[in-house]
């Protein structure tokens, strides 16, 4: 396939998948909307859990994938830097024409899209590489296992953080009065009417969502801390998910307000999100940008469920509701949801929500991240340079037995001949292409290049190996129907035919 070949099919695919993502979008609010919920949430962090979980499973269960998985680590790192750059330069044209959740999604989806498609080799397709990266088996090995120790540090560190800081402010927590519940079963009913109804089947899409917050009012899990500054919820479970209250006295508009706002983001599945988003960051501990755009969004988080909040609100109401911001300032730390934290971006959302202005639903410029993300995907290659034949192959205890030539029906055991192909054969140097997976031209041994040279090795154990040599390539088949290992060569194995 050439070069302009390649481009076409990647830019054919990005807009089939571009497309594909902006759909999925739309037909979930429409869904939300469909079911009563007033704020349809655009979930997206989920998924990259289960992700980061499996890899590193892979990793031990089929060592052989272990360099895929760094190689698709470089794409995440190119992807997720071209990421942050792009966004710095237009996030504050993109807040004043799209919502907060289309600018939230903007950070999260294409980072998600390029971690899962780990450069096509979750879609089983071969593009290669705009740049090529060489190293040797031992830096691989060195720089996967760097990267295992830094993912589960940040994610032990992570964990450890979120449950100190739970500990912590659970202590000396109190029960919360019952008339706070009634107003927050009231509140809850006014975000999702049909709420009940959805929570009691459990196939639906708002399950879970809907018993996060069931979970609160049914288990009596509304507390007040005195070691909290700001309202806030926590909690991964639904029997332990728990909304934290400031010790101090609230009046029945301001705690509505509190209320709603802390409903708003257990609708929208947000503290799963940040969960996710911690594990995204640590599978990409080494990528700076990426922690810093984990900032934006969950400004951005902040911002979608301000103007949830806020929809339908008079002039009054709104600035009642950036007094209550103003006042109730505060740190975030852990999993959690929390009504006012971050200094920086409390500015920005206070104008928000006194100067509301209608903004698009942004799915065009979704689709458009996710198809770029996925064009660039696989744009960093590596070659792995596994050595040479004497130390990947026959070392192993691998000895020629038989030369198959193309014109022969037979096999050729002449021992000069044996003797001249292995010294050649055992300087051969091989590199493997990380990106490829599959090698269909070469899945059955059949290949549209002529002059092919079979070499059959054997070893004690009577088991059998065939290796094919191509130009400046060598497949070997260690089965009768396995696919080939196949390798780059940087010289050629001739044999006279006598």
């Amino acid at each position: 396939m050439t070069i302009l070949e390649q481009i076409g099919f990647r830019l054919f695919f990005a807009a089939f998948v571009g497309l594909l993502a902006a759909a999925s979008i739309d037909l979930d609010r429409n869904r939300y909307r469909s079911r009563g919920l007033r704020c349809a949430p655009d979930r997206y962090g989920d998924f990259v859990a289960y992700g980061f979980l499996f890899f590193p499973l892979m990793l031990l269960l089929l060592p052989s994938k272990a360099a895929l998985y760094l190689h698709g680590q470089f794409s995440l790192l190119f992807n997720q830097v071209l990421m942050t750059v792009l966004l710095l330069a237009w996030m504050p044209r993109l807040r004043r024409r799209f919502s907060a959740r289309t600018c939230a999604g903007l950070w999260v989806l294409p980072g998600l899209s390029a971690y899962f498609s780990m450069n096509f080799g979750v879609w089983r397709l071969e593009f290669d590489p705009f740049l090529v990266i060489r190293l040797s088996r031992s830096v691989l090995w060195t720089l996967l296992w760097i990267w295992l120790a830094g993912a589960c540090g940040v994610l032990l560190w992570k964990l450890l953080s979120h449950l100190f800081f739970r500990k912590h402010i659970l202590e000396n927590a109190v029960q919360a009065e019952q008339r706070e519940y009634g107003l927050m079963a009231a509140v809850y009913q006014s975000l999702a009417p049909s709420a009940q109804g959805l929570a009691k089947r459990r196939k639906s899409a708002y399950y879970s969502q809907c018993r996060q917050v069931e979970a609160i009012l049914d288990h009596r899990h509304m507390l007040r801390s005195p070691e909290v500054s700001t309202p806030l919820t926590i909690g991964l479970t639904k029997k332990n998910t728990f909304l934290v209250l400031p010790d101090r006295a609230y009046s029945r508009g301001e705690l509505a307000l509190i209320l709603r706002h802390e409903v708003v983001h257990l609708l929208h599945d947000d503290i799963h999100t940040k969960f996710s988003l911690a594990l995204l960051c640590a599978a990409g501990w080494f990528i700076p940008s990426l922690w810093f755009g984990m900032e934006f969004v969950s400004e951005d988080l902040e911002l979608c469920c301000d103007e949830m909040v806020t929809e339908g609100m008079g002039t009054d109401e709104r600035k009642e509701y950036a007094g209550l911001l103003l006042r109730a300032g505060g740190t975030e730390r852990g999993f959690t949801s929390c009504l006012s934290a971050s200094a920086r971006g409390l500015r920005y959302r206070l104008k928000r929500i006194l100067r509301p202005k209608r903004r698009e639903g942004g799915l065009s410029m979704l689709g458009l991240a996710v198809a770029l993300f996925i064009f660039f995907s696989g744009a960093i290659g590596i070659r792995e340079k596994v050595g040479t034949a004497q130390n990947a192959i026959l070392d192993e205890g691998w000895q020629i037995c038989a030369v198959q030539f193309p014109s022969q029906d037979e096999d050729c055991t002449d021992p000069a001949i044996l003797k001249a192909v292995e010294e050649q054969f055992r300087s051969l140097k091989l590199e493997s292409e990380l990106w490829k997976d599959r090698h269909s031209l070469y899945a059955h041994g059949i290949s549209s290049s002529k002059g092919e040279l079979s070499l059959i090795l054997a070893r004690e154990d009577e088991e059998r190996m065939r290796v094919v040599i191509y130009p400046n390539r060598i497949a070997v088949y260690t089965g009768k129907n396995s696919k080939p290992t196949v390798y780059l060569t940087s010289g050629e194995l001739t044999a006279i035919e006598n």
